[in-house]
C-alpha cells in the first residue's frame, strides 16, 4: 500500500514539474515574441524616411505577423496561468475537505503572523 501511494505521489510530482516547465516555456515564448516585435518596430522607426512603399508594406506585414505571434503567445500564457490557478484552488479545496482541523489551525497561524507583521509596520 505504501508503494502505491509513493508511486502516485511521484506521478503527481512529475505532472506538476511538467506543468511548471510548460508555464515557464510559455512565459519565455511571450517574452521572445514581444522582444521580436519591439526590435522590428525599432528597425522600422529608424528607417521610416528612407524606405520605399513596397518596403513599407513588407514591414507592415512583418509587424502584423509579429503582433499576431505575440498575441497568440499571450493567450497561451494566460490560459496556462488560468489552468494553474484553477488547479491550485482545487488542491487547496481538497486539502481543506480532507483536513479541516489542520486547515483552520493553519489559517489562524497565518492570520496571527500577518496581524503581527501589520502591527509592526
Amino acid at each position: 500500500m505504501g508503494q502505491t501511494q509513493a508511486s502516485i505521489s511521484d506521478t503527481n510530482n512529475i505532472g506538476a514539474e511538467y506543468e511548471q516547465h510548460k508555464h515557464q516555456k510559455g512565459g519565455f515564448r511571450l517574452r521572445d515574441e514581444l522582444s521580436n516585435l519591439k526590435s522590428d518596430l525599432d528597425a522600422l522607426m529608424t528607417r521610416t524616411s528612407s524606405i520605399s512603399e513596397k518596403e513599407g508594406r513588407e514591414a507592415r506585414e512583418k509587424i502584423i505577423s509579429r503582433f499576431n505571434s505575440a498575441k497568440s503567445a499571450m493567450k497561451e500564457f494566460a490560459s496556462d496561468t488560468n489552468q494553474q490557478v484553477h488547479e491550485g484552488v482545487e488542491q487547496a479545496s481538497d486539502y481543506v475537505q480532507k483536513r479541516p482541523v489542520q486547515s483552520v489551525l493553519l489559517a489562524a497561524v497565518v492570520g496571527l503572523a500577518l496581524g503581527a507583521l501589520l502591527r509592526r509596520g
